[in-house]
C-alpha cells in the first residue's frame, strides 16, 4: 500500500471509533468488506458479515453513554501490497453530565485491504477485520456495558465531592465549566472563595476570574451570585466583585488588588459603595 493509503485508513480508523462512541455506525456501515469478521466482547464473541456487526452495536448504543476520546494514537504499517494494520489505544471518558464515570485505556487494530472493484462509487478500502479490547473489566449480570458499575462509581464521585465541600472548606465552591477545544467540553472545579477576584457577565454564561486562571461558567451571572458566600457585591449588573479584591474605591468604579477596573453601575452606584464600604471595615478590623 502506499502512503496515501495507509494515511486514509487511518483516518477512516479515527473516524469510526469517534462515531462508534457518539453511537453511530456511518463510517463503519460505508466500509466494511462482506467477508469481515469482528473479535467482540461477551456473548457474541465473533461478529461475521456486516448485518452482525451493525445490530451488535445497535444493542450496544441502546445503553452507551457518549464517550470523549483523548490521547489518541493511530499508527498504519503496510503488511502486503493490499493489505495494512491500524493499531492504536487512546483514553475513553465520559462527560460529566452522563450519570456515568468512566475512564480507561482502551486498544483496537484494523485490518484494511484495497478495494478492486472498479465502481468509482466504492470505497477505496475495505475494512474486513477489526478487535476493539473491552473497557470495562467487569461487566455486572447480563449488561452488555457496565451501566450498574458506572453508575455506582459517578455516584461514589459525587459522594467524595460533598465530603470535601462538607468537612474541608465551608466556603469552597463547586463549579462546572467549559473546556478543551472550543469550549465544548466540561471539567468541575473545587474553588475557594478567597481565591475569586471578581465574576463578568458573558452573555448568557459567566467568567469567573481567579488569582491564577479564569474560568467558563454555563451559569448566568445572577445564578452564580446565589452560589457566592458573603463578601462578594453586584456592582454592576455584569459584575460581581469580591471585598477582598478591592484595593481602590472610586466614585464610579473600583480597583482591584490585580490593577483591573470595574465600572460601578450609576443605579447601584450608592449602594455597592455602602456594602463594600462595611466590607472592607469588617475584613480589616
Amino acid at each position: 500500500m502506499n502512503d496515501i493509503e495507509l494515511t486514509l485508513a487511518r483516518q477512516w480508523t479515527r473516524d469510526i471509533m469517534t462515531e462508534l462512541w457518539s453511537c453511530r455506525a456511518d463510517r463503519i456501515s460505508t466500509v466494511m468488506a462482506p467477508d469481515i469478521v469482528a473479535i467482540a466482547s461477551h456473548e457474541r464473541e465473533y461478529l461475521i458479515g456486516p448485518d452482525a456487526v451493525i445490530d451488535h452495536f445497535k444493542q450496544l448504543f441502546a445503553v452507551f453513554p457518549i464517550v470523549f476520546l483523548e490521547r489518541e494514537e493511530y499508527h498504519a504499517i503496510a503488511l502486503t501490497d493490499e493489505v495494512c494494520l491500524v493499531f492504536g489505544r487512546y483514553l475513553a471518558r465520559t462527560a460529566l453530565d452522563s450519570g456515568q464515570l468512566l475512564m480507561d485505556e482502551q486498544r483496537l487494530s484494523f485490518l484494511w485491504r484495497q478495494n478492486t472493484s472498479d465502481d468509482p462509487e466504492e470505497p477505496a478500502l475495505r475494512l474486513f477485520h477489526f478487535q476493539i479490547s473491552n473497557p470495562a473489566p467487569i461487566p455486572q449480570e447480563t449488561e452488555k456495558y457496565p451501566v450498574r458499575a458506572g453508575r455506582y462509581s459517578f455516584e461514589y464521585l459525587l459522594a467524595v465531592v460533598d465530603e470535601i465541600l462538607s468537612l474541608e472548606s465551608k466556603n469552597a465552591i463547586l463549579f462546572e465549566a467549559r473546556s478543551g477545544a472550543g469550549l465544548k467540553g466540561k471539567s468541575l472545579h473545587l474553588v475557594p472563595s478567597s481565591d475569586i477576584l471578581y465574576v463578568e457577565a458573558c452573555g448568557k454564561d459567566s467568567r469567573l476570574h481567579l488569582t491564577n486562571m479564569v474560568l467558563e461558567i454555563p451559569q448566568g451571572i445572577s445564578e452564580v451570585l446565589t452560589q457566592l458566600p458573603p463578601g462578594f457585591v453586584s456592582v454592576h449588573r455584569s459584575y460581581i466583585v469580591s471585598a477582598r479584591a478591592v484595593s481602590r474605591l472610586d466614585a464610579n468604579s473600583v480597583t482591584l488588588r490585580n490593577g483591573e477596573t470595574i465600572p460601578l453601575s450609576r443605579r447601584r452606584r450608592t449602594e455597592a459603595r455602602h456594602e463594600l464600604i462595611a466590607m472592607l471595615q469588617a475584613v480589616r478590623i
